[in-house]
């Protein structure tokens, strides 16, 4: 950035072209990736072209088709944000198509009882792969729910590409209990500011009641009676009357 006069952009920026029509740069390609040749280079940056008028028609179908046949077919890798490509391994792709290893199981788990059952849950890991590989997300994770549940009980981590076994849940299990113990506190919580609240209220309805009795005072509409008044009405209201209209005993 830089500091400018404030009557427009400076001087060498105002013919520069809009940012989402500045054509694609090549950046230099990653470590041990092998070059393309003239035929290949000339269909990337057709490609990387025709993806970047699509962006900008607003066929971000049509982008993304080009941009996953930029990866598989040329691997390479487009950044839209610096507008520029280049040439990659392809390590990355083809690690979305490893096998998930086995990590020991956890402690209170048990293997699997024979062959087909490890069998049937590997086939479940492998679809789940190909369904995340695909961008299928609510498929994998319909998967990952099932292999959660006996008899699968297997735990996955997707960033290593790994899973174990798990103990199968008793009771409640672990993930509801703690649900139900942030429900509780989510309710405490609510509770104690529905009685704040509620005080807080009452408090404003006491200032704006005292509020009214000392604005009637000024306008005359309410007026103080005189100490004695008060003190026989009040002696009227306990009841008193009658007592002290009796005569005391001995009185003459």
């Amino acid at each position: 950035w830089r500091r400018c006069s404030g009557g427009g952009p400076p001087p060498g920026d105002r013919d520069r072209p809009p940012r989402d029509r500045e054509p694609y740069r090549r950046l230099p390609d990653e470590e041990g990736a092998t070059d393309l040749d003239d035929a290949a280079r000339d269909a990337v940056e057709r490609l990387v072209a025709e993806r970047s008028q699509c962006k900008a028609s607003r066929d971000f179908r049509r982008a993304d088709e080009i941009r996953d046949e930029l990866r598989e077919t040329y691997l390479v890798y487009v950044s839209d944000k610096d507008r520029t490509w280049r040439r990659t391994t392809g390590r990355r792709r083809e690690r979305r198509f490893e096998a998930y290893a086995r990590l020991p199981d956890e402690e209170g788990a048990t293997d699997f009882p024979d062959d087909a059952a490890r069998n049937a849950t590997e086939q479940l890991i492998s679809e789940r792969a190909a369904a995340r590989a695909s961008r299928d997300y609510k498929r994998a994770d319909e998967l990952r729910d099932v292999l959660k549940r006996p008899p699968h009980s297997v735990h996955i981590v997707d960033k290593d590409r790994t899973y174990k076994r798990i103990a199968p849940v008793r009771g409640r299990g672990q993930a509801k209990a703690r649900r139900e113990r942030g429900r509780s506190r989510s309710r405490s919580r609510s509770r104690s500011r529905s009685r704040e609240k509620r005080r807080r209220g009452e408090d404003r309805r006491r200032r704006q009641a005292r509020r009214d009795v000392v604005e009637r005072r000024l306008r005359g509409e309410l007026r103080r009676r005189p100490h004695g008044a008060r003190r026989a009405a009040g002696a009227v209201r306990g009841g008193t009357e009658g007592r002290a209209a009796a005569p005391r005993a001995g009185a003459p």
